[in-house]
């Protein structure tokens, strides 16, 4: 159930052949956007207006290492942002396409940092979640053996 304030995060897989022409795409605070916002084979997206009518195309750009996080400042804007550590989070107006830098987010503790697989940010952007992929192992000195 979707309560007012609450978001849900759903990936679909399309085939190319649905109606909005997408293989992927990712609903995000439905109750705030009232917008599916979906890519393309070619990484172009567009906002397609759930309760029906013609998809507005975005002009800005993800690049290779980054990934659309989903909407945020109550759907003005996207947060994208890189699979790299840290995490560099990007803020995208939709009105402008303009980029902005918005936050570069790393383990306090890097030892063995892998990735930064789910993360979630508040609202307002000021507090935020996230788990960490790490690999530890342990390495031993013998001294003497024969």
């Amino acid at each position: 159930m979707l309560r007012s304030g609450h978001g849900l995060h759903l990936s679909l897989w399309l085939p190319s052949t649905r109606t909005c022409g997408c293989r992927r795409a990712s609903l995000e605070r439905l109750a705030l956007t009232k917008y599916l916002l979906a890519a393309n084979g070619n990484r172009e997206y567009s906002l397609y207006p759930i309760a029906g009518g013609e998809p507005q195309k975005m002009n800005f750009e993800v690049a290779p290492d980054e990934f659309v996080m989903g909407f945020f400042d109550g759907g003005k804007s996207v947060l994208l942002r890189t699979r790299t550590l840290p995490a560099k989070i990007t803020r995208v107006d939709l009105a402008t396409d303009r980029r902005q830098p918005f936050k570069e987010i790393a383990p306090a503790d890097p030892a063995g940092a892998q990735s930064i697989p789910s993360m979630r940010f508040s609202g307002d952007g000021k507090s935020y979640a996230y788990s960490l992929g790490r690999f530890l192992s342990d390495l031993y000195v013998v001294d003497g053996l024969k």
